[in-house]
């Protein structure tokens, strides 16, 4: 005689496994200027610290986001609108420095 399985392999009498819904995305999260919540900022800082190397984003309307890493606490975000350098900001722990070049 063999057990009826409604569980998982190896589990006789077990309860089926549970799908579970994807959690609804948060409202207000990411930049949704720049694809939403997956393309936000905190994510390419990120991915700057990971790969030690700047990480360079191209937008649908022409502008151009690039994080560089400097140390592990310090990144500076370039903004380039057109080719042309607009914003620069620097910052590390305890500084925000906002600059226009």
């Amino acid at each position: 005689m063999t057990a009826q399985q409604s569980g998982g392999p190896g589990v006789p009498g077990g309860r089926p496994p549970q799908m579970r819904p994807k959690p609804a995305p948060r409202p207000g999260g990411g930049y949704p200027a720049i694809g939403g919540p997956q393309f936000g900022f905190n994510s390419l800082v990120r991915q700057a610290i990971e790969t030690r190397k700047a990480v360079i984003l191209e937008l649908m309307t022409g502008e151009t986001l690039q994080v560089t890493l400097l140390r592990e606490d310090q990144f500076t975000l370039t903004v380039l609108l057109k080719d042309e350098i607009r914003i620069v900001y620097k910052h590390g722990i305890k500084q925000l420095i906002f600059t226009k070049e």
